[in-house]
């Protein structure tokens, strides 16, 4: 997909291979927030997936109206978003455990930081933290509760960051981004010789993606722009010089995308046929990682950059 100025998707040529042989696959709705309808397409040469015909960037700020949007709520009114906070909260600790096996140095960036819940949990373990984030109104929220140091995304993307990150992290931003060549090659920029990245993104070919198909929460159009595979992203990533290190699995996202994924088709009894098919998905992701719902994917600038 082409970039005209990081604000309009042209979508004649695919992301991840450049070939310009697309088709469209079906359409998915945008079931949380507009209602509108967005087509699916597929690169006939790699198959990678991405919402065709998005809005522009300068108009997609509807699709994240604060009292919707989960990840820019900090509003609990039903069950399914009591789930998503109390696995939120949890999951901090094991994401940490995580970046702890590749670094243990202590200048984190998040970028995508949202309401900063994550960074405020890594500055309680005494580390320093920076956060990008674009909306304001969430920025400033963020900045409020937790006395955290919260950038706009120009700081990233016109090198305003003077300083080297030792943890860069995006936790289910990539797929959001209307420019994200540009995001990597700053993030580059960033990098000292043991520094990592760490990108969490759905997984297209997950059990419950393919169970759901166009009712999948983790197609989340027209937000999410993107919709990777674990052999996509990662020669993807890679052809900006990093090298992929491992994927773990975020392994309670499957339970929260099929409720919310019955809840889209309909269901009955949406919740209790939900975390019964979460269950199977996790289940399946225990022999095949690949079929995980969310994947966490560990990166480093090879040697030679």
């Amino acid at each position: 997909m082409h970039l005209i100025q990081g604000i309009k998707l042209k979508n004649d040529q695919c992301l991840i291979c450049g070939h310009s042989k697309i088709r469209d696959l079906f359409t998915a709705k945008d079931h949380g927030i507009s209602q509108e309808n967005f087509i699916i397409s597929e690169c006939l040469n790699c198959k990678f997936q991405f919402t065709k015909n998005p809005p522009v960037e300068s108009k997609i700020g509807p699709y994240y109206e604060a009292t919707k949007y989960i990840s820019h709520t900090e509003e609990s009114p039903n069950f399914i978003n009591k789930l998503y906070f109390y696995i939120r909260d949890f999951m901090f600790v094991e994401k940490y455990k995580i970046i702890r096996k590749y670094n243990s140095s202590n200048n984190f960036l998040d970028i995508g930081c949202g309401l900063a819940h994550f960074l405020n949990f890594v500055k309680s373990k005494n580390n320093n933290v920076t956060g990008i984030e674009k909306i304001e109104s969430t920025a400033n929220i963020a900045r409020s509760k937790f006395q955290i140091e919260i950038l706009p995304p120009e700081f990233l993307l016109e090198n305003k960051l003077k300083e080297k990150y030792d943890v860069i992290t995006m936790w289910h931003v990539l797929e959001h981004l209307y420019n994200p060549k540009e995001y990597i090659n700053a993030i580059k920029k960033l990098f000292n010789h043991e520094s990592i990245l760490i990108i969490a993104v759905p997984n297209q070919n997950s059990t419950d993606a393919i169970k759901y198909s166009e009712f999948w929460a983790g197609y989340d159009v027209p937000r999410h722009l993107w919709h990777f595979n674990p052999i996509n992203i990662t020669s993807w990533v890679e052809q900006f010089g990093f090298k992929h290190l491992a994927t773990h699995r975020l392994p309670f996202d499957a339970f929260y995308v099929s409720i919310l994924s019955e809840k889209y088709r309909g269901s009955k009894f949406a919740t209790l046929r939900g975390m019964f098919n979460g269950l199977v998905s996790y289940l399946k992701s225990i022999s095949n990682i690949q079929k995980t719902s969310s994947l966490i994917y560990v990166f480093k600038l090879n040697s030679n950059e």
